[in-house]
């Protein structure tokens, strides 16, 4: 079963708390300003569209490869049920062509499916269809299923013949406009006399669909915004791997990295990139490597049982200019100057659809290469995909961004043993290697890549180029003097198992010599990083041979490096760090949230009351729904939209004990027994609302989502309240001795591998990061302040950018309410762990900061002296000197 990804799990939580935030201030633009300043670690003003000004429009941005459909149905559940506030909704799912519109139908239709999955978690009932359906839908389905119309948006232009038809009076749609109140009428379209039309534009506008924007880029023109006004969304929702930041700039509320991607294993990177010059010689060397994948992928699979067969995509000229290499030529080539048989080629350009209803991860497919000018687009997806060989120069302003988007994809969304197989091979015509280089990396930037990513993402192949004199060259042009005065190292590694020479290139710069007997190589030549790769390729599935190629590697380079090396790489010891643990049946582990929720609580040991809480609010304070002049609806804000999907619930004959039962299932409390449950709820309802605050039964049901996300609140401040008498016995103890210890055994490493969700790009310059001068997480002025001090401090050996909510990646400490993530972890001279919280003048303090500096000063304490904690404050780094010399 799928299961979310840590940064798709993120960026649903980003989602989440921002509708809750513009229910809690009425107000999406505030929401959006305050929420960023968390998300995207700055306040960011919010870019109203016009028409739109009072409903949430937002952007979640997430690169290729990283599963934007699958967060896209997970979010309709957080549309639903944290900004509407309701069980079930209309959703309007737009894709840009009508490939993707055929595909996404069939995923969402298919019981199983994972977008069907996630579509049913938050829904009871889920009906999904195409225009052409809804046109004829009845008021049943919208009144107890979560209904989900696909479409794109030329469906609803005016000027074709199904958008015709989306604004006429169909008799088909008379019942979705009986018994209604003139508050939900007020805004349709209607005739002359009146009359709502009885259309599906108006349905629409009844229910205030979700709308889903899958690949914003391609929807955000004026046309498309004035066609969404007709429909009068509760919000919009853009996925995109590229939001528009220029002319109509999207609000992006969060956004992933290569580096989370790269974390969960969803893609291949980095990229090894050959050019070559004629198109032919580059053909070859690419079959080549694919070939050597396919022997990779047969070890790989009697390793692990796991199926893969590389492909080659081959991008081809069309059939224009002189002498011009099309898919035919291609495929012609392959068949006669390489012997490929012909079951194995497939064509996509014109006409010719080879690949159509074939399933190319079936082992028995036969398929190994994929010929096309630009038909392999969005929509398309094979992560057998591995080598990309463009026979045309690869060149910025040529349409290459979305077929380097089809080998990125990682296959079963797994890293493999073989590290060959975790990444991807791009090979182009050119005559330049830079050339090709920066129209890669610009790909990679159309990709949804940051442009401080895409220059790490892309490197030279180590095969040898073109050019002899450039040897195996380095990782990036501009690096070749330092490359070629690398000095000569003799190095002797000791294997397990036998070495693949015909992994190394025809003329090494440094000899190679095999003793069979000893089991040893000897390599004498230039030790740059690229000969460290090619040593490594060689020793595929060896670890303790690679490791001594890395370890003589790091020796020469502290040597002669002329420039820093990180300590990532230098270190011979992990960077560990301490954790908060707790003896659980004889063994430590690390003190999590698991063992604070194993102490039952229970509601009974609170009084229910609701302060704070009305079911109804002066009129117009909430805003209003209306059409202008020209007959386009304006929203003020979300309490209009709430009311009137209210209204269409019919809850007439709900008694006390349907609202108990509607609250118990809508509020989830996995950790409350039911029977607790329903007393609490019976109790705050009968007893507190309705006999001592004398509210209306019917007043609290027509209320009964605001009432859900009153109640939800009340029951969280219980549980936080709960935990923290449970965390405080653990931590402190109650009579005996504390249970949370620290202790040398249960300790956190930080991976050679740094995930981020943004970089810093600012104007210090460091020197200690443990990952480098340019693998930093992005900070915000005092942050990057308190960082300055940080690796200038002479006690200081290496220090980390701690990233947050990563909990696999990072440092934490456990509260009672959360993981906290200290913002700064070091490494001092004399071994002990310095962890650095900053607060700057501009974040509130209170209850959370303190439980955070509680913690932290009980872990150091329980250290021994090994740790320490320091919570600075307002470019005071005092503390910190006063603890550390202290």
């Amino acid at each position: 079963m799928f299961q979310l990804k840590d940064y798709q799990q993120q960026a649903l939580t980003d989602l989440r708390d921002y509708f809750r935030l513009v229910n809690d201030l009425d107000d999406a633009d505030g929401a959006y300003y305050k929420i960023t300043g968390r998300t995207l670690n700055k306040r960011v003003p919010y870019q109203p569209v016009p028409g739109f000004e009072g409903m949430p429009y937002v952007c979640i941005r997430i690169p290729t490869g990283g599963g934007k459909t699958y967060v896209a149905a997970h979010a309709v559940g957080t549309a639903t049920n944290d900004l509407l506030g309701a069980d079930r909704s209309v959703v309007l799912w737009l894709v840009p062509t009508s490939t993707i519109l055929e595909q996404t139908i069939e995923a969402l239709q298919t019981p199983g499916h994972p977008y069907r999955r996630a579509l049913e978690q938050h829904a009871p009932s889920v009906r999904v269809m195409s225009v052409s359906d809804a046109l004829e839908v009845n008021r049943a389905t919208l009144d107890t299923a979560t209904t989900v119309i696909v479409a794109t948006m030329q469906s609803f232009r005016i000027t074709e013949t199904e958008g015709r038809k989306v604004y006429e009076d169909a008799g088909a749609l008379m019942d979705h406009f009986s018994d209604l109140a003139p508050e939900q009428t007020h805004h349709l379209e209607a005739f002359e006399d009146g009359t709502p039309k009885r259309s599906l534009a108006n349905v629409l506008r009844l229910r205030h669909p979700i709308v889903i924007v899958d690949e914003a880029h391609n929807a955000r023109t004026p046309l498309s915004f004035e066609t969404l006004r007709r429909f009068a969304p509760s919000c919009i929702i853009e996925f995109t791997a590229t939001p528009d930041l220029d002319e109509r700039p999207s609000n992006v509320l969060t956004s992933v990295s290569a580096a989370e991607l790269k974390a969960e294993d969803m893609i291949k990177l980095p990229i090894e990139l050959t050019v070559k010059q004629p198109w032919y010689e580059l053909m070859e060397i690419a079959i080549e490597q694919r070939d050597h994948l396919e022997d990779v992928a047969e070890e790989e699979r009697n390793a692990t049982g796991e199926y893969i067969r590389p492909i080659m995509l081959i991008k081809a000229e069309s059939a224009r200019g002189r002498d011009p290499l099309t898919p035919d030529v291609v495929a012609d080539a392959l068949r006669e100057e390489f012997q490929i048989p012909d079951e194995q080629i497939a064509i996509e350009y014109k006409s010719h659809n080879d690949l159509e209803g074939v399933d190319l991860s079936d082992p028995s497919c036969p398929i190994r290469y994929a010929i096309t000018v630009q038909k392999l687009g969005e929509g398309w997806d094979c992560p057998f995909a591995y080598v990309l060989c463009s026979v045309a120069a690869m060149r910025s302003n040529q349409a290459i961004e979305q077929i380097v988007g089809r080998v990125l994809r990682m296959p079963n969304v797994q890293r493999k043993q073989h590290d060959a197989l975790n990444k991807a091979y791009a090979f182009g015509a050119n005559d330049e290697f830079t050339e090709a280089l920066t129209s890669v990396r610009d790909v990679l930037v159309q990709n949804g890549f940051e442009r401080q990513e895409a220059d790490t993402l892309v490197r030279k192949s180590l095969r040898r180029q073109q050019d002899p004199d450039r040897g195996y060259g380095p990782l990036f042009e501009g690096q070749e003097d330092a490359e070629r005065a690398a000095p000569t190292a003799t190095v002797t590694i000791t294997y397990n198992k036998a070495p693949d020479l015909d992994a190394l290139p025809d003329e090494p710069k440094g000899a190679v010599d095999v003793d069979a007997g000893a089991q040893t190589l000897t390599y004498q030549g230039p030790l740059n990083e690229t000969d460290r790769q090619m040593l490594n390729t060689c020793f595929e599935g060896d670890a303790e041979a690679q490791d001594q190629v890395d370890a003589a590697y790091r020796t020469i380079r502290e040597k002669h490096e002329q420039r820093p090396v990180p300590p990532v790489e230098r270190e011979a010891e992990p960077f560990t760090v301490p954790q908060l643990a707790i003896e659980d049946n004889g063994t430590l582990d690390v003190f999590e949230k698991t063992h604070i929720l194993d102490r039952p609580w229970s509601l009974s040991d609170f009084t229910p009351k609701l302060p704070n809480y009305e079911p109804t609010r002066p009129e117009g304070q909430r805003g209003t729904i209306d059409t202008d002049d020209d007959g386009r609806i304006r929203i003020a804000s979300m309490g209009p939209i709430q009311r009137q999907l209210a209204l269409l619930d019919d809850n007439s004959d709900w008694t006390v004990a349907n609202l108990v039962a509607w609250l118990d299932r809508s509020i989830p409390h996995q950790d409350i027994t039911p029977q607790d449950a329903t007393t609490y709820l019976e109790r705050l309802i009968q007893r507190h609302l309705i006999e001592e605050q004398g509210y209306e039964l019917n007043a609290l049901i027509r209320d009964k989502y605001r009432l859900k996300r009153a109640v939800e609140s009340r029951i969280h401040t219980h549980r936080n309240e709960a935990h923290k008498q449970t965390f405080q016995t653990l931590l402190y103890g109650n009579g005996t001795a504390p249970k949370v210890t620290v202790s040398p055994e249960v300790v956190f490493e930080y991976q050679d591998e740094y995930v981020y969700r943004a970089l810093y790009d600012g104007p210090y310059t460091f020197h200690k990061h443990y990952y480098g001068p340019e693998k930093i997480g992005d900070m915000n002025g005092e942050e990057a302040q308190c960082a300055s001090f940080i690796d200038g401090y002479a006690a200081t050996k290496h220090w980390v950018r701690n990233p947050e909510q990563k909990p696999r990646h990072a440092f934490w400490l456990q509260t009672a309410t959360g993981k906290f993530y200290p913002d700064f972890v070091c490494k001092l001279r004399d071994g002990r762990k310095l962890v650095i919280e900053y607060k700057g003048s501009h974040l509130e303090t209170g209850d959370d900061a303190t439980e955070k500096e509680n913690v932290g000063q009980v872990w150091a304490k329980r250290s021994g002296g090994e740790c320490l904690f320091v919570m600075a404050r307002d470019n005071n780094y005092g503390p910190i000197r006063a603890v550390v010399e202290g």
